[in-house]
């Protein structure tokens, strides 16, 4: 079969992905040859994006792709995904019969098997969905060391943004305007480059939401505990969740619906999140924080042109209200992250390491792939050994991040200003504010900066399970908006 012209990985969606396959114009052997064919032109080619640690064996996934055409014809569809190609962040387990190790971005792990796929995983095959590969991300999820840049691991090296010309800018500043932003770099920047039209990462603190911004992404997190988190690597059960990102809200509607457990999802309606996309704003009632004082700090993102002023234009004229201590940090987490890290090594069939104490002692042994001159720290995996804080002291933490952040913050706007949600510039710390509430937060693209046309979004934080108002604000936000824009490097 002729692959149709109308066919564009780096605009489409997956819908649109499956409107063609539907009329059969595209197979799903064909979708998934020019995904590779994608990849192998840009990843470690091209534009040497880095998005990939790995991909499964290209005979696998034909095979995949050729038992779904085959149930397709049958009229037999398993979702809406049925055939379409997916990404995974590489701290979610796949089998080894996948193809594809399980790394952390760690040289420790890439010979490691896991005795399993994640849950994750199992639904998302279930559901016709084709695994691809696996994603770069800031190695152990940033808990390895607190570097400059965002999107590197030992493994793969330093994933790059489609959009920014030259690629990072080694003194631009952790939040620099050519930096791609992390830890689920990879998934972000591969689904802008036609990679895959959706993909999966995890989030504590902006981990999901900043890099899919800087890449033009619609991106969710979920409410903290209402995820799927069993065979993904947590950094902390009290602020992480898994989350999705798309090019298209109905797209990551569907998506988040998948990611959701069984007790999440049962509080949804048949139709899910699709029940709550709509064309306009009508009744809903958003909160603009003062982009004034929600930013980054000039040490921490130095400012490039009218870079700033750019983004402030964008967001002027709205109701303006102050959130809590935009200072907050979540420094708690270093407290269970040894254990969870623990179990999660003791979990795999075999590996080389199966405690933190084995890995730090693995990078010392192997520093000339895992500490190299660029990337010579391991200090916050050390830190979590050497200066451990109580459970108690770990409790006490997690009750005054969720009482600052929500007594004291978004509950307080919330009420104070009858709000149903509040909308910050992405470019600021408000991750922080909703992981240390525990609430769900979202982006959205909101435009490109004139000066490396890299993109900024707009995100917006609810309370606790009120994902579905947030859809309803994200698709009257895309059906009043222009398209998003896709890297030009890639389309012209």
């Amino acid at each position: 079969m002729a692959i149709p012209e109308c066919l564009d990985l780096v605009r489409m969606t997956a819908t649109e992905l499956q409107d063609l396959l539907k009329t059969g114009e595209l197979t799903s052997v064909n979708l998934i040859k020019e995904t590779l064919a994608q990849i192998n032109s840009h990843n470690t080619n091209g534009l040497m994006l880095k998005a990939l640690i790995s991909t499964a064996p290209e005979d696998k996934l034909i095979d995949t792709a050729a038992a779904l055409d085959a149930e397709r014809s049958k009229g037999e569809l398993r979702g809406p995904f049925h055939g379409i190609p997916v990404l995974l962040k590489d701290a979610i387990n796949t089998h080894p019969s996948l193809g594809m190790p399980t790394t952390l971005g760690s040289h420790a792990l890439l010979n490691a098997t896991t005795s399993g796929n994640a849950t994750i995983v199992d639904k998302m095959i279930q559901q016709g969905l084709i695994v691809v590969g696996k994603t770069n991300l800031n190695e152990l999820s940033s808990w390895k060391a607190m570097g400059p840049m965002n999107g590197w691991s030992a493994v793969c090296g330093q994933t790059n943004s489609a959009y920014v010309d030259g690629g990072l800018m080694p003194d631009d500043g952790a939040m620099g305007h050519s930096n791609p932003c992390g830890a689920s770099t990879g998934s972000a920047v591969a689904v802008s480059a036609g990679f895959s039209p959706v993909a999966l990462g995890s989030e504590v603190d902006g981990s999901l939401t900043q890099p899919s911004a800087r890449a033009a992404l619609y991106a969710l997190k979920p409410t903290i505990g209402a995820t799927e988190l069993g065979g993904v690597f947590a950094v902390s059960e009290e602020f992480d969740a898994l989350g999705a990102m798309a090019k298209s809200v109905l797209d990551l509607a569907l998506m988040t619906e998948l990611v959701l457990n069984p007790e999440a999802r049962a509080k949804l309606p048949k139709d899910g999140y699709q029940s709550y996309l709509r064309k306009d704003f009508a009744g809903l009632k958003v909160g603009f924080v003062d982009p004034e004082q929600w930013r980054w700090p000039d040490n921490v993102q130095p400012q490039k042109g009218n870079s700033r002023e750019q983004m402030l234009r964008i967001m002027e004229g709205k109701a303006m209200y102050n959130i809590g201590n935009q200072s907050l940090l979540i420094t708690v987490a270093g407290h269970v992250f040894k254990k969870n890290l623990d179990n999660y090594l003791a979990a795999f069939s075999s590996a080389e390491v199966r405690t933190a104490e084995e890995l730090i002692q693995y990078n010392k042994d192997h520093a000339d792939k895992e500490l190299p001159p660029d990337f010579p720290e391991q200090g916050r995996l050390i830190d979590t050994i050497e200066n451990p804080i109580s459970t108690e002291q770990y409790q006490n933490a997690v009750e005054v991040c969720r009482r600052v952040a929500r007594d004291n913050g978004i509950d307080k706007v919330i009420l104070e200003h009858e709000l149903d949600l509040v909308a910050f510039p992405m470019d600021s710390p408000c991750p922080r504010v909703a992981a240390a509430a525990g609430y769900p937060i979202a982006t959205m693209p909101l435009g490109t900066l004139n000066h490396n046309g890299r993109p900024f979004g707009l995100a917006i934080i609810a309370k606790a399970g009120q994902e579905n108002i947030m859809f309803s604000f994200m698709s009257a936000f895309e059906a009043n908006s222009k398209p998003r824009v896709v890297p030009p490097r890639l389309v012209d």
